[in-house]
């Protein structure tokens, strides 16, 4: 996480703002895990107005010292309100003087007052460093609206980083022409290269697109590591690093990014739906480890007294909740509904033990025959509406899940056969597996299916 300071300079009004700085900002910085920096670290040759710009609206986090009047300041906080609508950190030095002798310059101004600030002794900074980082680290936990201008108006979006720093065209070009003759540790090295560049996370954002893309599974990890790194509550990052995560076999680090992507309060509805998609698809895969070394009836029993098909379920009905028209979710949580129904009728005493008595059995038993019938009605009217809209309606996938929801739901085998029959010769042949022996019991078959 990246982090600009706007404060004074030198000796003013009876403050040394770069002992504050040394002692109590940088420090407090430190200990939170975030760098950070003021205009004054700024050596290059330039417009020294353009790279504050850059810093203030880039930085993740802004610390902005109001203990005085200082015209720069001020001018920095409210480019920073403007433009961005979070973890914008206010301190200021107490005044000990009473009210009625405060001079002009010691009160905050009027359009700040309701803001909440940290106070701190400006004889003794480092003595604050405490209390600053736990309001840092409350504040970038809590992700809430500081900005007043984005309170006023909360429909305002704001811009986005490769819009304040876009990345040159140059290195679009030579990024997307190695990715495109598979040339992975070229699009690799061309990352590295951005290191310290203002526009270093968008160019390694592009690098790690191309990466993951072109299955350069183990480089993407790291690039995408490096960027959550940077910004920890990154969507795009914790998305994409819960999927590489997964195929690399570490479904802890997966699920833990796809949780950020789940609690953070800017997260669209399409992220979220993403993330909860994710992690229902790791439990999935883990349940179905349950499944191999043991003979089937064991497999069975261990898959319901885990639970993971279950969670997996719950996990892609809630996303399909928070999203009707992601229909992939909505089909997953049909078939495990589905499933799990059939595992209860190939073990119902493991089931039945599961529970204090055989009346919660039912009771939840029920529910899941309730929600199966409910998704059965709502995911076909989802499936309907891919198919008739048209940036979907000529996606092959839209139609193997239709064979899917058949399969799952059509009173006649035949039905879904001829469905599957029509939709297979476009689907890449990479992407289908041959289908396992099958035992004649009708049950049995489909949980294998399933599975």
């Amino acid at each position: 996480m990246q982090a600009f300071i706007g404060r004074p300079f030198g000796h003013k009004e009876g403050i040394d703002f770069d002992r504050v700085e040394k002692l109590l900002i940088l420090p407090s910085l430190e200990q939170a895990g975030i760098a950070g920096r003021s205009t004054g670290a700024i050596t290059e040759a330039g417009n020294i107005r353009d790279d504050m710009f850059q810093l203030l609206l880039l930085a993740d986090l802004v610390i902005a010292d109001i203990s005085i009047h200082n015209a720069n300041v001020f001018y920095e906080l409210g480019i920073r309100h403007s433009l961005r609508s979070r973890l914008t950190y206010l301190i200021r030095a107490k005044v000990d003087s009473p009210a009625e002798l405060r001079a002009a310059a010691n009160e905050v101004p009027f359009e700040l007052k309701t803001d909440r600030y940290l106070e701190y002794d400006p004889s003794d900074p480092a003595a604050s460093v405490p209390q600053l980082v736990r309001g840092l680290r409350e504040t970038i936990a809590a992700n809430r609206v500081d900005s007043p201008v984005f309170r006023s108006l909360p429909h305002l979006e704001e811009p986005q980083h490769s819009i304040l720093s876009p990345v040159p065209l140059t290195f679009t070009n030579d990024v997307n022409l190695a990715a495109s003759k598979k040339q992975g540790g070229k699009v690799g090295l061309f990352g590295s290269e951005t290191k310290h560049l203002v526009w270093e996370m968008d160019g390694r954002r592009l690098v790690g697109r191309r990466q993951f893309a072109g299955n350069f599974i183990t480089p993407a990890r790291r690039t995408w590591e490096l960027i959550k790194q940077a910004y920890p509550l990154d969507l795009e990052a914790n998305l994409t690093l819960g999927t590489i995560y997964q195929r690399l076999g570490s479904l802890v680090l997966a699920d833990q990014c796809l949780d950020c992507v789940s609690k953070n309060a800017i997260a669209s509805v399409n992220d979220r739906t993403e993330a909860l998609t994710l992690r229902a698809r790791n439990a999935k895969v883990t349940a179905r480890e349950l499944f191999t070394g043991k003979h089937l009836t064991a497999r069975i029993g261990s898959a319901l007294r885990a639970g993971l098909f279950r969670k997996a379920r719950d996990l892609y009905a809630a996303a399909f909740s928070e999203n009707l028209n992601h229909f992939y979710s909505g089909v997953n949580a049909l078939s495990l509904t589905v499933l799990l129904l059939d595992l209860i009728e190939q073990q119902r005493e493991t089931w039945l033990n599961m529970f204090n008595g055989e009346e919660d059995a039912v009771r939840d038993e029920n529910l899941l025959k309730a929600e199966a019938a409910r998704l059965a009605a709502t995911v076909g009217f989802s499936i309907e509406g891919a198919q008739s809209r048209a940036e979907t309606k000529d996606d092959v996938w839209v139609s193997v899940s239709k064979a899917d929801y058949l399969f799952l739901t059509a009173p006649r085998d035949v039905v879904a056969a001829l469905a599957y029959e029509q939709v297979l010769p476009l689907v890449p042949s990479f992407h289908i597996s041959p289908p396992p022996a099958l035992p004649t019991h009708g049950g049995m078959k489909r949980v294998l299916l399933l599975i």
